[in-house]
């Protein structure tokens, strides 16, 4: 088949980002043809020479406005490509399938934000993508509720399939090299570490959980991968930004999370897979597919519950999980060749076959 793939950014980038390029890889590897529609490409990716690439130039607009111009171009483009179908993984209404990580909506919902003038007309135009998609991939049972209740779209229309993983770069090491990367990083061994990797701190918590980590007397250490802080301590460092963040998993004890609003969470994901469990709110998406001892969840925003888990911890101590746990706590198949032919799958039986 010819497959389209709207994306934001064909770079190293976010989730969703990332989610376009792993299902591209796929789709090549399967001798899929792919043309990628983005507004920005990153010519060093290794996928670029192996796709048609449509670059729309936004550089020069507002942040704010290129959602709408990006979505008046491909509506232009997109026609002039012979293409079995679309598949969107960014906010525009031009797609046939819409992958969704997210929702505008309950973004603003479990922020506790009150729409703005541009956040109205981000709504709008998700809510068109979703009203004129043919079907509608969400990445988790929470999007899919979403997705129904806030934008009132039929539920027959969306279908649940959990975002793969790169499983071949997620894997666990031993015991011994886990010391060697805790040394590497200059972490603590006498303390329990808990890994936060972020690129967007308010987002993600990290003022809740420096609040309980700059005052517990606890022995644990919160490691900050990503976006740089202001505030390192004695129980607080930060490790600069990584592009080998499976190191940084395994280097860890934990990696913990304390999201406004995270409709899945692929770096929970990522880091069971290297052997590391995970602390995370209860309204975190991913939390539908991992059961104890891969993840330890609190109340989202409650201060006392996320002491009290993280005094649990200290008092059974702190263990990489074993492959097996690993197996048994996940409660879906993370390979990128599942994900990709269920969604080819569900396209299929809207009577829509390949080659045709």
């Amino acid at each position: 088949m010819r497959i389209g793939i709207i994306t934001n950014k064909f770079a190293p980038s976010g989730g969703m980002e990332r989610y376009a390029q792993d299902v591209v890889r796929e789709l090549l590897r399967q001798g899929h043809e792919v043309t990628v529609f983005t507004k920005k490409a990153d010519p060093a990716l290794d996928l670029v020479p192996m796709v048609e690439l449509i670059v729309c130039p936004l550089s020069f607009l507002p942040n704010k406005i290129q959602d709408e111009s990006f979505n008046w171009w491909l509506h232009r483009e997109c026609p002039k490509h012979a293409l079995d179908f679309i598949l969107s993984c960014s906010r525009t209404d031009a797609g046939d399938v819409v992958a969704c990580g997210g929702t505008h909506i309950g973004f603003l919902h479990d922020a506790g934000r009150t729409p703005t003038f541009f956040d109205r007309r981000a709504i709008r135009l998700e809510t068109r993508s979703f009203e004129r998609a043919k079907l509608i991939i969400a990445h988790s049972q929470k999007m899919a509720g979403e997705i129904e209740d806030y934008y009132g779209i039929p539920g027959e229309k969306i279908r649940v399939i959990y975002p793969p993983v790169d499983t071949k770069r997620f894997t666990p090491v031993s015991a011994e090299k886990r010391l060697e990367l805790k040394w590497s990083f200059g972490l603590p061994e006498n303390r329990i570490v808990f890994l936060f990797p972020s690129s967007s701190h308010e987002r993600k918590g990290y003022p809740f959980l420096s609040s309980f980590f700059e005052s517990t007397d606890l022995p644990v250490h919160l490691a900050v991968v990503g976006r740089p802080i202001h505030n390192e301590g004695e129980h607080i460092s930060y490790l600069g930004y990584s592009r080998e963040i499976e190191k940084c998993y395994r280097a860890a004890d934990y990696t913990i999370m304390a999201s406004q609003y995270e409709p899945f969470g692929l770096v929970g994901i990522e880091s069971l897979l290297c052997g590391t469990p995970i602390v995370m709110t209860d309204e975190t998406g991913c939390c539908e597919v991992v059961t104890p001892p891969a993840v330890t969840a609190f109340r989202k925003g409650d201060s006392a519950d996320l002491a009290a888990k993280i005094n649990e911890i200290v008092t059974r101590g702190a263990k990489p999980l074993t492959e097996s746990e690993v197996t048994q706590s996940l409660r879906y198949d993370p390979h990128v060749q599942t994900h990709v032919k269920l969604l080819l799958d569900a396209w299929m039986r809207l009577g829509k076959k390949p080659g045709v």
